[in-house]
């Protein structure tokens, strides 16, 4: 997408006045690496101190098999998280707003560079060392942690085979409680609905996620609907009717602050801000925009993060308006990443908005002294300081 450079300079002057306490031109971006013998990675979250989850292959040696391994990138160094045997697949979906715990899926049954099917509903964490989701069924189902709020209120998804997700939950994480959201089947109210929940908020009250329209648990995730939940479940579609509800949302992530949520009506990018008469959806000005799932919106609801085509952008909030960033223009015009790279979808931001994540291609020369590209997960530190405060998690 070619953008004109004087809308794209003022854009980044607009966001710096509006957010930020220094120049956009202290910016850095981080190539993570790749595990062991690895060819890809991938970040996934970033916690408000810069530690950021992902996962990518791996090998024990140059001649062994491959494996997907879930990782935590802190101090500029990948560090494997395991769990199970060594033949078993791992992966880390999100990181707690502080960094003290991360969630994901052990024992993944399905595995490719940018497809997950799940497998057991795990968090690593400093006050649980490793824990399973305890629902009795969790070890013979798929399924995957995709967020935790700032008390350690997990964003679990079970399902009942690997066609879909089936039943969400809640999960106070390194305890015994936890519970199904009952979210109301669309078309038939009076049941309990299969559903997918993906984000929650900074105090682990408000949860969103999509809602099928399928009889059954095992959905293919085209009959849905997107909703909110606090004590019950409202669906964030278009139309009375079930036909007209059905396939006409999706909802992505919530802001920590409850009040923004992420995701795509009627097939086009924007958000939903919450008013006093309810949610109403704001569409962004290029609708193509594909918003990140579980950790794209900043604590305050201001950065929304996501793809638009191979380009990883963010949307500011300004007193302007939605402002499009294009990260690859950004970073090339302020020379922190090389012309031969580009950063193709970013995947989280930090709650406190100075971190964005994401995956890359990145250049790079191989052992046979070639170029080649690489998919690459990368980290942007913009080096800002938000004007409102985030509050201090409460136990």
């Amino acid at each position: 997408m070619i953008r004109n450079m004087y809308i794209g300079l003022t854009a980044i002057l607009l966001i710096t006045t509006a957010s930020s306490q220094t120049s956009p031109t202290r910016w850095r971006v981080d190539w993570l690496g790749v595990l062991p013998n690895g060819n890809y990675s991938k970040a996934t979250d970033v916690s408000n101190q810069g530690d950021c989850v992902g996962y990518g292959d791996y090998s024990p040696s140059s001649d062994s098999g491959y494996y997907t391994r879930g990782w935590i990138w802190r101090n500029g160094t990948l560090n494997i998280l395991h769990y199970g045997a060594i033949t078993d697949n791992s992966c880390a979906l999100c990181i707690s707003p502080d960094g003290g715990l991360i969630g994901g899926a052990g024992k993944i049954q399905l595995v490719f560079p940018d497809y997950l099917v799940g497998g057991v509903p795990v968090i690593w964490g400093h006050s649980c060392t490793v824990q399973a989701f305890p629902e009795s069924t969790a070890f013979n189902r798929v399924g995957a942690v995709y967020d935790i709020s700032a008390n350690g209120i997990a964003a679990v998804t079970l399902g009942t085979a690997t066609a879909g997700p089936g039943q969400a939950y809640w999960w106070q994480v390194c305890t015994e409680n936890y519970g199904r959201l009952p979210i109301n089947h669309p078309c038939h109210p009076a049941q309990i609905s299969p559903a997918d929940v993906f984000s929650v908020s900074y105090d682990g009250a408000v949860f969103v996620g999509d809602a099928s329209c399928a009889s059954d648990e095992a959905f293919t995730r085209v009959n849905r609907i997107g909703f909110v939940f606090t004590h019950t479940a409202s669906l964030l579609g278009s139309g009375i009717t079930c036909d007209n509800l059905c396939n006409s949302s999706v909802t992505m992530s919530i802001s920590g602050n409850n009040r923004v949520i992420s995701g795509r009506l009627n097939q086009q990018g924007g958000v939903w801000l919450r008013t006093q008469t309810g949610w109403v959806f704001e569409i962004f000005p290029q609708p193509d925009f594909i918003p990140a799932v579980s950790n794209g919106i900043d604590y305050h609801g201001v950065t929304v993060v996501g793809s638009l085509g191979q380009r990883a952008v963010a949307w500011e909030n300004s007193d302007a308006g939605w402002v499009k960033l294009d990260l690859t223009d950004i970073c090339h015009r302020l020379g922190i990443l090389s012309r031969d790279d580009r950063l193709i979808t970013a995947t989280a931001v930090s709650p406190n908005a100075r971190y964005i994540v994401g995956v890359g291609l990145r250049k790079i020369r191989n052992e046979n002294g070639q170029d080649q590209y690489r998919a690459e997960a990368f980290r942007i530190d913009r080096r800002i300081a938000r004007i409102l405060p985030i509050p201090i998690p409460w136990e």
